[in-house]
């Protein structure tokens, strides 16, 4: 019988622009396939000046491989050499041997194996979770404008350049898993994005994750609203959570299915602690997500700019997840809309 293995952790250091984070990128990809450990092995990248590193971290050149946080390569972290790989002393110039890449995996993933790496600071970067949210593009009913809910409505072809830029933003990074709604609009975001990551992630369809529903309001805009029907357009402004939309969905029975999703199942939370993953939503569901998450009362979640293929980054450190960046819209460039 094979024993069992420990569950490594592997970060990847890099700057943008280096010429052989590429090659160190290839040679992790075909370790991890050599050594057989890739469906154990969690893996990350990291910009080197990431603010959330350790200060001896961010010294280190570009790339570095890191197994399981432990520098045993005798090395300093400032002496560029262009890659370490962590294990028996080894160190290199470019990137590291396939071959050396895999001891080190199968050492971490030996029983015998520590059980925690030598450096506590390096083992808090390897724990961190990660939650990068995405709202899909612009949609053929003009979605920045109309209040589409339940109706599945497609992607537009701006909709389609908004998140080809919001999958450039990502592509390098590495993910445990892409979580989408069954909504066309979502999950064909989804699709454009999980094309351009060069690690592929597992895509799952959660259908609890579908946007809100707005009843009776489905393709209008607010001023229409406001207009054909004042007396429930007042309500909607004053009543917070305790608002149901018309023939529609109430406010608390969304935040209920929303709060069930994240809770998961008996195998843990959606969005786990020490996970890395990506979800490309709606802009209502990244909202309750984001309230959720960050303890935001209602009012004050409902109040943040989602806007249409923007990028929401939440980090998850000693168990609490804290808001890294929201509403990056930068990538869009000339496809942002206000929304």
């Amino acid at each position: 019988m094979m024993s069992p293995h420990r569950s490594p952790q592997c970060v990847l250091l890099w700057d943008p622009g280096c010429p052989n984070v590429e090659l160190a990128r290839e040679r992790l990809r075909e370790a991890l396939v050599s050594s057989q450990l890739s469906q154990i092995v969690s893996v990350r990248e990291c910009r080197c000046d990431d603010p959330s590193l350790p200060a001896e971290l961010r010294g280190y050149a570009s790339p570095t491989i890191l197994v399981d946080g432990l520098d045993v390569s005798g090395g300093s972290p400032t002496c560029g050499e262009g890659c370490r790989i962590y294990s028996e002393g080894d160190s290199f110039s470019g990137a590291p041997a396939v071959a050396t890449i895999v001891k080190a995996l199968q050492k971490a993933a030996s029983p015998s194996a520590q059980a925690g790496p030598k450096n506590p600071s390096n083992a808090a970067v390897m724990s961190e979770g990660l939650l990068v949210l995405v709202r899909h593009g612009e949609t053929v009913g003009n979605s920045a404008i109309r209040l589409y809910g339940a109706t599945d409505i497609e992607l537009s072809t701006l909709g389609e350049a908004q998140v080809e830029r919001a999958a450039a933003l990502l592509r390098t990074e590495v993910f445990d898993q892409l979580v989408t709604s069954p909504l066309r609009r979502a999950r064909r975001s989804a699709e454009i994005v999980a094309a351009a990551l060069e690690a592929k992630p597992e895509l799952r369809v959660i259908e609890a994750l579908r946007e809100r529903d707005f009843g009776d309001w489905e393709g209008w805009t607010v001023d229409e609203v406001a207009t054909r029907d004042p007396e429930a357009y007042r309500r909607w402004r004053s009543d917070g959570v305790d608002f149901s939309f018309p023939g529609g969905e109430s406010q608390k029975g969304l935040r209920a299915r929303v709060l069930g999703a994240l809770q998961g199942c008996a195998e843990g939370p959606l969005f786990a602690a020490q996970a890395r993953s990506l979800a490309v939503l709606h802009k209502g569901i990244i909202k309750m997500i984001l309230g959720a998450l960050l303890g935001l009362e209602y009012a004050e979640s409902s109040a943040l700019p989602v806007a249409l293929g923007s990028v929401h980054r939440l980090r998850c450190r000693d168990g609490r997840w804290q808001l890294e960046a929201a509403n990056l819209v930068d990538h869009l460039g000339e496809h942002y809309l206000e929304s």
